[in-house]
């Protein structure tokens, strides 16, 4: 949803449900499963709302947003006891127009992680700063940079660097390159007994139109998590190749193939290969995307 209450003032809002499972041995707490149980079911909701007060052309705009992001596992209590979590991040950010297409922005955000477990809830500062801009029509991104702090109810307080740089680069109308690059702490995690566990995640993503119907699209992704002994880090490494055809304005079918592989940090005096599974995966698959 976006709307305007006024010329300065603009919001937009969104929603959206998952239901799903879990993939045994490649999940943060259903690595380990020694009962066998089936695989893990879930169910999560994610609310974001933000509001900018400013006209669009406007040298100063404010910027509060709010995300709310709620996640239940809804089977096998024997690995998922006290699991679910609940997070709210509310931000604020002032930008400042430098030229035409260029701004610069101040940001903080608060970041309340509520697990059911009792001594493991945590709180995130993070303070950032950094710019957008769109030198032309085919190339533009934004990048910030600043410093994060986690304070934990059953273990010390955490701080590092955390960044967020993204940018685009259109060679040709029918072509885009995007390259990601983000640092973080790591929220998904649900079974470490630290959790003081920081994410690098690198996208690179190409997508080429063969005409106004038919496209394909290529995303490899790099994933670090480093966590500290005795949970384990990782990293993970993912190519995904699609190729669709819309064949209606509101139906596109496609076919694709997609291959993952893990590999596992070591603690000294625990063995990885009894503890961690590592992987390496290859699937096909095939899709239909419905548009409203």
């Amino acid at each position: 949803i976006t709307g305007s209450l006024s010329k300065r003032s603009r919001f937009q809002a969104n929603a959206s449900i998952a239901l799903g499972h879990l993939e045994l041995g490649r999940d943060e707490f259903t690595r380990i499963n020694p009962f066998e149980l089936e695989q893990v079911e879930f169910s999560q909701q994610v609310i974001n709302f933000s509001h900018t007060y400013g006209a669009s052309q406007a040298k100063g705009q404010f910027i509060s947003r709010l995300r709310v992001d709620n996640l239940d596992y809804t089977n096998n209590d024997a690995l998922t006891r006290d699991s679910s979590r609940l997070i709210l991040r509310p931000s604020i950010a002032f930008s400042y127009r430098l030229s035409g297409d260029t701004r610069a922005f101040v940001s903080a955000a608060l970041q309340q992680v509520d697990r059911a477990a009792e001594g493991r809830d945590r709180t995130d500062i993070d303070l950032n700063v950094g710019a957008s801009w769109e030198i032309t029509g085919r190339t533009g991104g934004s990048a910030s940079f600043g410093v994060g702090q986690s304070s934990f109810d059953g273990s010390g307080d955490a701080t590092d660097f955390v960044a967020e740089v993204g940018f685009f680069y259109e060679p040709r109308s029918f072509s885009r390159f995007d390259f990601d690059f983000e640092r973080s702490f790591f929220n998904n995690g649900s079974g470490t007994a630290t959790e003081a566990a920081i994410i690098d995640s690198l996208r690179v993503a190409w997508r080429y139109d063969w005409s106004s119907r038919a496209y394909h699209t290529a995303n490899l992704n790099f994933e670090r998590i480093d966590r500290e002994c005795p949970d384990f880090g990782d990293q993970t490494a993912n190519l995904r190749i699609e190729f669709g055809v819309q064949v209606r304005r509101w139906i596109a079918l496609g076919i694709g193939v997609n291959s993952e592989q893990r590999q596992n940090d070591s603690c000294t005096g625990i063995a990885v290969e009894s503890s961690i599974p590592e992987y390496d995966q290859q699937q096909a698959f095939a899709f239909v995307n419905l548009s409203l």
